[in-house]
């Protein structure tokens, strides 16, 4: 779906009524509203991809000799010539949370205190590796934010058509709760219980086939090493 086809969406729906959407005048969003708007998506997409798995990735961390803690930063990253580097390649700073690691095709534990080979998670976005020595090359499978949605009309939206309802009910909340006053929060509650139950009704019929498919990434992506 393009940026465009969202916009219709929202002035024929969650925003007719309101001035925003420009249905009364123009029959569409004016240019004008357009970083607004956007903005809102853009939020209304991270908190989507951090409810549900629509996203995995994998970063590969080169353990460093007598250093434990790695935060997971692009200015840590090889491509970016910094000599202190420990991640390899590239990376977009867009971890939500990791979801496992591995040496090879082993599994390591996280924020397990009785095994020798765990790793722990102090934050969503660092990894604190006890054990390491120097020479492992450890990978990270994590949940990821989505691209940001720019404003050209062109511009895909990256979300599953059974979660579109949920993010033009998620935009309508946004714009509702920063017009303020009583009944423009009452207004935005109203759509962000819609929102949850919308939600809701994606989990609860599984709707997205969700799997634990860290191990199929694995697999399918760089193959057992």
């Amino acid at each position: 779906m393009k940026l465009q086809k969202l916009f219709e969406y929202l002035t024929l729906g969650e925003l007719k009524q309101l001035g925003i959407g420009g249905y009364e005048e123009h029959k569409a969003i004016q240019v004008s509203d357009y970083p607004e708007v956007v903005n809102h998506v853009n939020l209304g997409l991270i908190n989507l991809y951090t409810r549900f798995p629509l996203l995995e990735k994998e970063l590969v961390l080169e353990t460093r000799v007598d250093k434990q803690l790695y935060v997971l930063s692009s200015k840590y990253a090889e491509s970016t010539g910094n000599p202190d580097w420990y991640i390899q390649g590239t990376f977009d700073d867009d971890v939500i949370r990791i979801n496992s690691a591995y040496i090879g095709s082993t599994e390591l534990p996280i924020n397990d205190e009785y095994s020798p080979t765990g790793i722990y998670l102090p934050s969503y976005n660092s990894v604190q590796i006890p054990f390491a020595t120097g020479s492992e090359e450890i990978a990270l499978i994590y949940r990821a934010k989505p691209e940001e949605v720019t404003l050209d009309l062109e511009c895909e939206i990256p979300i599953p058509d059974v979660l579109t309802e949920a993010l033009l009910v998620y935009v309508e909340y946004r714009i509702r709760k920063s017009m303020g006053g009583e009944s423009g929060i009452a207004l935005a509650n109203q759509a962000l219980q819609m929102y949850e139950m919308l939600c809701m009704e994606v989990e609860r019929k599984n709707l997205l086939n969700n799997a634990d498919n860290s191990v199929c990434i694995r697999a399918s992506e760089r193959g057992w090493v």
